[in-house]
This record gives C-alpha cells, structure tokens and sequence, in this order.
C-alpha cells in the first residue's frame, strides 16, 4: 500500500502528534479543544498517535480473513470500512 500520510511510527509529545522523516521529528498534528479535560486530549493523541500500526493491523486482518469469511459478514465489512475511511 502506497502511503499517503506522514509515515509511522506516530508518537506523543504534550498534545502534539509527531513523526519522523530522515531522523528530523515534526509536529503533523496538536490535539486542542476547550472543552476537553487533560486525559482526553491524551487520549485523543495516543489514538491518533496509533493510527499508522492500527491501519496497518486492519489491512493484515484482512488480508487473512477474507479467504474464511463472505465479503458481508460484519467483520470483512468492518475492517474494509476502516481501511477505507483511511485511506
């Protein structure tokens, strides 16, 4: 899969979300809204800290399940939806 986002691994400084390209660390993201408490805006920046692995953990589970499941059953359904929202 051709990556069309900064490349992982992803990780947490303060509420910013950073990635690193040839060595150098840059801020791609900052978690900030007034009406959430400390531990939800870390919350929010480890989930989307682990979206790269996360993605990439539901494009493999896929890839192994759809040889044992119709392309219906909610599971297939759900990953393919998860992939595709993004990608």
């Amino acid at each position: 899969m051709t990556s069309i986002y900064a490349p992982g691994p992803w990780s947490i400084k303060g509420s910013g979300i950073q990635a690193i390209d040839h060595g150098t660390r840059f801020t791609i993201a900052r978690v900030s809204n007034q009406k959430l408490s400390p531990e939800g805006i870390k919350g929010t920046a480890k989930i989307m800290a682990a979206a790269p692995e996360l993605l990439e953990a539901c494009t493999i589970a896929l890839s192994n399940l759809s040889s044992l499941y119709a392309s219906d059953h909610f599971v297939i359904k759900s990953l393919k939806a998860a992939i595709q929202k993004a990608s």
